[in-house]
């Protein structure tokens, strides 16, 4: 594929990381090897690549299998025994009276100078979190994650799978006359119409990790919505119509 085409399918704004994730393609392809990304890629990357490019696979792994950041392998030839180059983390929190939150846990490893390309996806249960990080900086978080916040931590690695809790959410139905972007923020969020036309407007809400500025922008079922301050939701379903005549519609927040 040419390098034009391959920048094409990604978001305009998002081109510094379209051009690193065409390197990697471009030396696949080049010495017809297998290639895996050291950084994590959203949606709005993995799920534009599919599963081929021409003869070449596209394989994704992330923290579970309904992670949203995921490292890419662009396959040449086929290896049963693919191995992604990251390391699973568990940090355990170490207070009895303070638990942390996603931010905090992010908050951080970001404060230890780490790039959040190189970090998956963060799932927090009641007195830690487990995270996904490139191979590269596995040992430095190891070594030099002592505290979340002001509160201790303890870091390990992870060896069984198994002990990974399930990804939580808290599910938010809302009724709207429509699918618009600022009439579905102003529902989650419980805000003016108003108000969520002006958080759109001013660069404040991602729809599928983009910017999106268009408060009309119509929302589809599976699109992921970052509201600034407020977190992430998913457009889990479609319940149908009330009563009123408004459309009932159901959002996992991310806990």
């Amino acid at each position: 594929m040419k390098k034009e085409k391959f920048l094409e399918l990604f978001p305009k704004d998002a081109l510094n990381e379209a051009r690193k994730l065409y390197n990697y393609f471009e030396t696949a392809e080049k010495y017809e090897i297998n290639i895996f990304t050291e950084e994590f890629y959203t949606p709005n990357f993995w799920k534009k690549l599919g599963t081929k490019i021409g003869d070449m696979g596209i394989k994704t792994c992330g923290l579970t299998e309904i992670s949203e950041r995921r490292q890419i392998l662009f396959e040449n030839y086929e290896d049963n025994a693919v191995d992604f180059p990251n390391k699973i983390l568990h940090i355990k929190n170490l207070s009895k009276f303070k638990q942390q939150e996603h931010k905090d846990y992010l908050g951080s490893i970001l404060g230890l100078n780490i790039k959040r390309e190189l970090l998956g996806d963060i799932l927090v249960y009641e007195n830690g979190a487990y995270v996904i990080v490139s191979e590269k900086i596995s040992d430095y978080l190891l070594n030099n994650l002592g505290q979340i916040g002001r509160t201790p931590c303890e870091v390990s690695a992870v060896n069984n799978m198994e002990e990974l809790p399930e990804t939580e959410f808290q599910e938010i139905i809302i009724r709207v006359n429509s699918e618009r972007l600022d009439s579905i923020v102003s529902e989650l969020v419980n805000v003016s119409r108003n108000s969520a036309a002006e958080a759109v407007e001013s660069g404040n809400i991602m729809l599928n990790y983009v910017i999106q500025k268009r408060k009309d922008k119509n929302v589809n079922i599976s699109d992921i919505i970052t509201i600034r301050q407020h977190g992430k939701f998913i457009f889990a379903d479609d319940l149908g119509m009330t009563k009123k005549g408004k459309k009932k519609l159901l959002f996992k927040k991310y806990i």
